[in-house]
């Protein structure tokens, strides 16, 4: 199992929380295709959860969770850190983050569509 919180500080700046965007069938059809190449790659009979929140998250809370049930633990390790990198990689969700003096700011993410 892979957990992902919300930073409570970036670049020495508090943050009180992020608030998440996401383009929800766009990103179901793309966790579901990280979860396939997973399996295919690693252990084609492995059991999968993936949960990624969206809407404000406050700092200190998780917004990602990845699961994993596979023949090993090292398989299951694998495949847990696999998903999460091509998460932060692939899935089209929006990053928001509100600081505690008021102001906010979108961050730049790695998603890009492909031509």
């Amino acid at each position: 199992m892979m957990v992902g919180y919300i930073d409570s500080y970036n670049k020495n700046k508090a943050v009180r929380g992020l608030t998440y965007e996401m383009h929800t069938a766009l990103a179901e059809k793309t966790l579901r295709d990280i979860a396939h190449e997973a399996k295919k790659h690693f252990d084609n009979n492995a059991a999968i959860y993936i949960s990624c929140t969206t809407g404000y998250i406050p700092a200190g809370e998780v917004c990602t969770l990845v699961m994993v049930s596979a023949s090993s633990f090292k398989l299951a390790h694998d495949m847990a850190g696999y998903i999460i990198n091509e998460i932060k990689k692939r899935l089209p969700r929006w990053k928001q983050e509100n600081y505690f003096d008021g102001s906010n700011q979108y961050l730049a993410g790695n998603f890009t569509l492909k031509k």
